[in-house]
């Protein structure tokens, strides 16, 4: 399979859009469980949902502006929002953290890794085990998607933890700023001065599901 970065938005979403209908919802379906909420669908739901449609474009548009090399993704669930990306760039380094109590979680990235050779799968809770041992390793990300434990402690504990695995130039996506704590959290390391929001071209915003991009001004030590 060859997704070029030069493919147009709409060619680029029917492509995506093909790949999850054709190799990742039968997966889920088999499992007999529903879907938790994504970049495609709503919670519990299997149907596209037009709502999400600014997210993908913001996506598309923060993919095609900072060109990451490598990006970290909090919340792998069934891989859409992580496919989404490595068929911008097939090349793109990514590593995701999912806490994997979803049945479909393994199986669905193990076939997006028949695909995808650069994408990896940490299994593992974020906080204890998984953002503790990537510091360890001294990595450092371009582009960090937060999308784990909704709860505000454990969303401060990511946005720490993420923090300490950035350089002064990483984007951070946080997502379902929709919900008021969440978005007062990220308001809280705006005024710190440890992040802005990054001030995206055409950026969209109007659905249900809100998000906030952040770049990172000050590295956590």
């Amino acid at each position: 399979m060859s997704i070029l970065e030069d493919k147009s938005y709409d060619e680029h979403i029917r492509n995506w859009k093909k790949y999850i209908e054709t190799n990742l919802i039968p997966i889920i379906k088999s499992h007999k469980v529903l879907l938790e909420g994504n970049i495609y669908s709503s919670h519990l739901s299997f149907n596209e949902n037009d709502q999400l449609i600014d997210k993908q474009s913001n996506f598309f548009n923060l993919m095609h502006n900072i060109k990451p090399k490598n990006v970290l993704e909090i919340g792998f669930n069934a891989g859409f929002s992580c496919l989404f990306m490595v068929m911008i760039n097939p090349n793109l380094d990514v590593t995701c953290v999912d806490i994997n109590i979803h049945k479909y979680v393994v199986p669905c990235f193990n076939r997006m890794n028949q695909d995808f050779v650069n994408i990896n799968l940490m299994p593992y809770g974020s906080h204890n085990i998984s953002l503790p041992k990537l510091i360890e390793q001294n990595k450092s990300y371009d582009l960090i998607h937060i999308d784990g434990d909704h709860s505000i402690q454990g969303a401060r504990k990511d946005l720490e933890l993420c923090l300490k695995l950035s350089n002064d130039k990483t984007i951070i996506v946080f997502d379902d700023t929709n919900v008021d704590y969440l978005n007062n959290l990220c308001n809280e390391y705006v005024k710190k001065g440890i992040v802005v929001d990054y001030n995206l071209e055409n950026f969209k915003n109007s659905q249900k599901y809100k998000h906030r991009i952040l770049q990172v001004i000050k590295k956590q030590d």
